[in-house]
């Protein structure tokens, strides 16, 4: 029991932590360290699962930032909460280290970025070694910042269809100081199926360092899961 302790330990600190604390193409920051940690519970066809995140960046200088994630998951089992978090306790750990170039503006406001990403044990074998690629928009509406983002990734260590492409568009908005929506959409190919999805995240910061974050998400298709994440960012 105690991997799961110490997942909802880090889990529930992150129920209590800055919203989009950009990161992908805005660079991090010599010296700045971007921590973040989530649960997510989602339910399909009578089904649930559980799953659980930790995430940290740390900014090696203005082009480059360093970070890893380790994730484990319930994976799909009966509804109730003994054998979830069982199969939370059994999941395979799962960390993943990438290294981020941030190669600057292509246009005014509009940074871009390319990452390559080391798996230990993917759930796919061309995840073992991805490549990411990131740009961002930043605007205003109404004297409000927003902000946009695309980001694709796939696998390359092995033939592209055993393993899992990505593609995913963030909208994003400062609804007023200290609070800040955002929609993401994004669509995973895994064995030619794609899978889409759909959410919606809500994030308010306590002080400079801490911001809580509740979401809500969907997938559409042949496989239709929903459920909701609450998370924790820090930065230092």
């Amino acid at each position: 029991m105690l991997r799961w302790h110490h997942c909802a330990l880090i889990g529930l600190l992150c129920v209590l932590l800055p919203a989009a604390a950009l990161g992908g193409p805005w660079p991090r920051g010599a010296g700045k360290v971007y921590f973040a940690a989530d649960i997510a519970f989602d339910r399909a066809h009578g089904q649930a699962r559980l799953g659980q995140s930790d995430y940290i960046e740390y900014g090696l200088s203005d082009r480059f930032t360093l970070g890893g994630s380790l994730r484990a998951d319930s994976g799909w089992t009966e509804a109730a909460a003994r054998p979830i978090l069982l199969g939370l306790e059994d999941a395979p750990i799962r960390l993943r280290a990438f290294l981020r170039w941030h190669l600057g503006e292509v246009m005014p406001q509009s940074p871009a970025a390319l990452e390559l990403q080391v798996s230990s044990n993917p759930e796919f074998s061309a995840d073992r070694v991805r490549l990411a690629g990131h740009l961002g928009r930043g605007f205003s509406v109404l004297d409000r910042d927003g902000w946009a983002r695309l980001g694709v990734s796939a696998g390359i260590a092995g033939p592209l269809r055993d393993g899992q492409r990505d593609a995913t568009l963030q909208l994003g908005l400062e609804a007023w100081q200290g609070m800040r929506i955002w929609v993401d959409g994004a669509v995973s190919v895994s064995d030619g199926d794609p899978l889409p999805r759909l959410g919606v995240t809500t994030a308010l910061d306590f002080g400079q360092r801490y911001t809580v974050t509740i979401g809500y998400g969907r997938s559409f298709g042949n496989w239709r899961e929903a459920g909701g994440r609450i998370g924790l960012w820090a930065e230092f």
